[in-house]
């Protein structure tokens, strides 16, 4: 397994600061969340107050979608097994940069 290094994870970071995939970067950088989970990740989900985030669903490929079907091929699935449901803590940056990605979205 190849792992990003710490200048790594700057450049990309700093390289997507003005991109739409900037929150999405840091999140996944400071939580080690699974792809999945991170595009499972809700506001719901989020406690800014608590600075803590909870994994209660993921995004999972649906392959057993039939060609030409009307399936979609993106499935909501709850976290396979109790250990992936799991609170998360998130640091005070991250938790800065989600309150201007609400302001945003909004």
């Amino acid at each position: 397994m190849t792992y990003i290094t710490l200048a790594e994870s700057k450049i990309l970071l700093e390289k997507a600061k003005d991109t739409r995939l900037y929150m999405a970067i840091l999140l996944e950088l400071s939580t080690g969340l699974r792809r999945g989970e991170l595009l499972g990740l809700r506001w719901q989900d989020l406690d800014l107050t608590d600075k803590t985030l909870c994994v209660k669903q993921s995004i999972i490929v649906n392959y057993a979608k039939k060609k030409n079907s009307n399936e979609d091929n993106f499935l909501v699935s709850t976290p396979k097994t109790k250990r992936s449901k799991r609170n998360i803590p998130i640091i005070n940056d991250v938790i800065e940069e989600l309150k201007k990605h609400k302001i945003r979205q909004n």
